[in-house]
């Protein structure tokens, strides 16, 4: 009976794992399914002047519902909606932790030299200006459009 539940448990937590590998995001916060308490378990609160985390080598503001469908989501309030990752320094595309190979390349009309990567799969938009990356969006992907609210 005990290596049944130990074999039991451990294809519990073997399927969790692999899960959570599947998931996207940033740093172990998934939007539209982490909260702002896991947010504040795993780094603390914001600065209080600006809302953004400050650490090493980039500033980060994650953005919260204001519940179901107030935002266009259908998650309860405090539901990271996105995050936004902003490097200190200077960061090229090809140093990007991930590729952008696949993802859909848009011109910015109005600014010269600014461009958007995005992939709804990975559920990542990618921001540059004259080749640097300005700021890297980590947001819903394509399996939570379920989660959207009816128009």
């Amino acid at each position: 009976m005990k290596i049944l539940i130990r074999t039991a448990a451990c294809c519990l937590i073997l399927l969790y794992a692999a899960a959570a590998a599947r998931a996207q995001g940033w740093r172990g916060v998934v939007p539209l399914h982490s909260t702002r308490a896991d947010v504040e378990r795993l780094f603390g609160l914001p600065n209080p002047q600006d809302g953004f985390y400050d650490f090493k080598n980039e500033s980060v503001e994650f953005r919260y519902s204001d519940g179901p469908c107030v935002n266009g989501w259908d998650v309860p309030r405090d539901t990271v909606i996105d995050i936004r990752v902003v490097p200190k320094q200077d960061l090229r595309l090809s140093k990007l932790p991930f590729g952008v190979g696949g993802f859909k390349k848009v011109k910015d009309e109005e600014l010269p030299g600014f461009y958007s990567y995005s992939s709804e799969e990975k559920g990542i938009t990618v921001k540059t200006a004259d080749g640097l990356v300005v700021d890297i969006i980590y947001s819903w992907t394509k399996k939570d459009s379920h989660r959207l609210c009816p128009r």
